[in-house]
């Protein structure tokens, strides 16, 4: 089974579940019908996280830049992104 998020109706106040892939996406509640946006990417604690992690990777990645060159640099900052694109679903 794919990973839920739990969130309330913005019309009724229900509690709704939508596929975590759904998250900035719109559905429509169970109990109104009314469309209402699964929360997430617009939240923004998640936008600092995300921002969070983009300076995170940048950061490494530049230093592995100055001291390995720029292969290593992009294998680094490649598998970073990944692990955290991963950690982030994860969440």
């Amino acid at each position: 089974m794919a990973p839920t998020v739990e969130f309330h109706c913005e019309h009724c106040d229900s509690l709704c579940r939508a596929a975590k892939s759904m998250v900035g996406g719109i559905i429509n509640c169970k109990e109104c019908g009314q469309a209402t946006e699964v929360p997430g990417m617009n939240d923004p604690a998640w936008r600092m996280l995300n921002m969070g992690a983009v300076i995170f990777v940048a950061g490494i990645t530049t230093l592995i830049y100055m001291r390995a060159g720029p292969t290593p640099a992009l294998i680094v900052g490649v598998v970073l992104f990944a692990l955290l694109k991963l950690l982030s679903l994860a969440l």
